[in-house]
């Protein structure tokens, strides 16, 4: 609060300094008539358009009497006999005379007066339709303290009958007219307190411009060839109801300070003369309370926010580490896996190799030699195979080839092949439904099936007979490998088809496998448009439901 009311001050006194310049400029190039007494009518207008509309014009004859603003002295009421004998003769003129005389007396006769005494300008500026009320109201306010007053009245009582001002206009002259007089009093006041004097003897540039500051005003003089001076005053009067216009904040209070004001912490003080501040304060002060109670909130509020975003990211990047440590782990424990299946058949046949090599196998050993060699051998293709499919798989390059097939032949074919390759396992009960045809890949159906038996063998192993279900159901070929096994939590039911996730880590360690089964049968179900789910509870086994569409429907 206290920087905004400084930087306000400040922006107040730029404006003052602003408008103080550009009437500077303009004062220096205003051309004024000489000074005869045809051409003082033209002073006040000429003075007033280089005049600030916070300041007053002085001017000043050459002798240093005062010319502006205008008294009841004999030498500023003389003016031209054309205009004189112009006011005098005014009442009897009609039509287009009439007109051309009103338009002169308002004019270069501004200062004639009527045969009554009564200056003629009020008159003829009331008599116009429409009234030129800004001009009406600078001859006010030049001339406040010179109108007499019966003469004032008058010119009140003209104001409130003319037929040509609305009450809109009317009020606004009324109030200049006022504020004028109290101007030109407070004005007259200065001067008469040494301003006239510092203007008479300011000494000027080479521009013939001089600036002047006493306690309570400051201003700008010039002076003429002709020895006249002419100047522009900012003082208390007239800057009264100019202030809070200057300072061009509604949110805060621009006012004139008094003599034994002084600042406080929730103000600030523009300084033009000694005795000449304006005090800028807020216009509310309880909006300093609600301020501060909406920026606590907001404070508050920030505080919060950064307190939850630093804590989620603080979580987020706890998850990352322990999702990067797990991902870590698990391909270690896939290369172990996979090492582990790579080495068995790999010794075994190098084994039964250098046996046959060495000619250490008896006739009747050969054939139960040659069928164990074939079998690690099929073992050792199928790991490879299962590692070829999984890197197609993370390529995402698995392509099914469909054509119609007889899903019930291909399963119960792949069914056979995989109890044939594990001969000690109890043989797999099946309930196929015949004839049920569709566009499958076959070679990916069978290897999804032996992945699900596989699996189902590593886990169930020879507690009771796997049954295997094949059906139709709503266009779609739906496959079941259900075991008896130990079953899958239910917040593993979802991870274990991501790749080198497997179920329960210390029944996993405890059982040979890569990891990679489940994932490869899921992107098998989804190259065929379908997918792969698990119905399971702990110590209840688990049925895996593999549905695919009749006709390819390839998702990728």
């Amino acid at each position: 609060a206290t920087l905004a009311l400084q930087a306000s001050a400040r922006r107040f006194g730029d404006a003052v300094e602003s408008a103080e310049r550009a009437s500077l400029a303009r004062l220096r190039e205003a051309r004024f008539e000489d000074a005869d007494m045809a051409a003082k009518a033209s002073l006040p207008r000429t003075l007033a358009g280089a005049t600030p509309d916070f300041a007053d014009g002085v001017a000043l004859a050459p002798s240093g009497a005062l010319l502006l603003p205008a008294t009841v002295a004999r030498e500023m009421s003389r003016v031209s006999e054309a205009c004189a004998a112009l006011a005098r003769g005014f009442g009897e003129l009609t039509g287009a005379a009439r007109e051309q005389a009103r338009t002169k007396l308002a004019g270069e006769c501004a200062e004639a007066r009527g045969p009554s005494g009564r200056w003629m300008y009020p008159l003829v500026a009331l008599d116009a339709s429409p009234v030129d009320a800004p001009a009406l109201a600078a001859w006010l306010t030049s001339h406040a303290t010179a109108l007499r007053d019966g003469e004032r009245a008058a010119v009140d009582r003209e104001i409130a009958q003319s037929p040509f001002l609305d009450a809109n206009a009317r009020a606004s002259l009324d109030a200049v007219a006022r504020a004028g007089s109290a101007r030109d009093s407070s004005l007259r006041a200065l001067l008469d307190d040494g301003v006239a004097r510092e203007l008479a003897h300011a000494k000027v540039d080479g521009d013939g411009i001089a600036r002047i500051a006493t306690a309570a005003s400051i201003g700008y003089v010039r002076l003429l060839a002709d020895g006249r001076r002419v100047a522009f005053v900012t003082h208390a009067a007239s800057l009264e109801g100019r202030v809070q216009p200057l300072g061009g904040r509604s949110d805060m209070r621009f006012a004139l300070a008094n003599p034994g004001d002084g600042a406080t912490p929730l103000s600030a003080a523009v300084t033009l003369a000694p005795e000449l501040r304006v005090l800028v304060t807020l216009r509310d002060p309880r909006d300093l309370t609600r301020r501060a109670a909406q920026r606590k909130a907001v404070l508050l509020a920030a505080g919060g926010l950064s307190a939850s975003l630093a804590l989620g990211l603080a979580l987020y990047l706890f998850a990352q580490m322990r999702a990067a440590r797990r991902l870590g782990e698990l391909r270690t424990d896939f290369v172990a896996a996979v090492s582990h299946e790579l080495r068995t058949p790999v010794a075994s046949i190098r084994m039964l190799a250098e046996l046959l090599e060495q000619k250490k196998v008896d006739d009747d050993e050969a054939p139960e030699v040659h069928a164990t060699l074939a079998r690690e051998a099929r073992r050792l293709g199928d790991t490879v195979q299962r590692l070829l499919g999984f890197g197609a798989m993370a390529r995402g390059k698995i392509a099914a080839a469909p054509k119609t097939e007889d899903v019930a032949a291909v399963v119960d074919d792949a069914v056979t092949e995989f109890e044939a390759d594990h001969t000690s396992m109890p043989k797999v009960t099946r309930s196929l439904e015949r004839p049920l045809e569709a566009v499958v890949d076959a070679a990916l159906l069978r290897v999804a099936l032996h992945n699900l038996l596989g699996n189902a063998l590593k886990y169930a192993g020879d507690s009771a007979p796997f049954a295997v279900t094949l059906t139709s159901s709503n266009g779609a070929v739906v496959l079941s490998v259900r075991d008896h096994g130990p079953g899958i939590p239910a917040r593993d039911q979802r991870r274990i088809f991501e790749p080198f996730e497997r179920a329960d880590d210390r029944l996993s360690r405890a059982t040979e496998g890569s990891g990679i089964g489940l994932s490869l049968v899921r992107h098998i179900a989804r190259a065929h448009g379908g997918d792969v789910r698990v119905e399971s509870a702990p110590g209840a086994g688990a049925t895996f439901i593999l549905r695919v569409p009749k006709r390819l429907n390839v998702r990728g």
